[in-house]
């Protein structure tokens, strides 16, 4: 998110309020942080998004870092959404300390951490298309 632009000044009171009840900042951005936003804003910035004024679409889509309307609407999906609180429980859920769960425990849940990472990356398309899942591997 383009936090500098002008378009969120008009936007940014709300979440950064409820940012503030639950500790969170758009300084140091978390799972959370995203999901808060998109919660309180989505459909707002997705309606702006797709707004038959062109000025307005432009000046909501680098709102999003310049994505393009489709981009948008994928960012800004109920789906996307839920699969970024699937991936937060899944990654506080996870221990990391030998010995507090069984091994397989340990690959059932690093299988369905990665298979939510893939969807989110299938989801997102291109614009993740080029990064690295970085994860421990077994044994190391």
């Amino acid at each position: 998110m383009n936090s500098e632009e002008l378009a969120w000044r008009e936007h940014l009171p709300l979440p950064r309020k409820k940012l503030q009840r639950k500790n969170l900042s758009f300084d140091r951005p978390i799972f959370a942080t995203w999901r808060v936003v998109s919660q309180l804003l989505g459909k707002e910035i997705n309606n702006g998004v797709q707004s038959a004024d062109v000025e307005e679409g432009d000046q909501h889509r680098e709102m999003l870092g310049g994505l393009t309307i489709p981009g948008a609407g994928r960012l800004l999906s109920p789906e996307f959404g839920q699969l970024m609180d699937d991936v937060n429980f899944l990654r506080n859920r996870w221990t990391g300390h030998g010995g507090t769960i069984s091994v397989g425990e340990a690959e059932n849940r690093h299988i369905e951490l990665k298979d939510k990472l893939s969807q989110l990356q299938a989801l997102l398309g291109s614009g993740w298309g080029g990064l690295d899942l970085v994860s421990r591997q077994v044994g190391a």
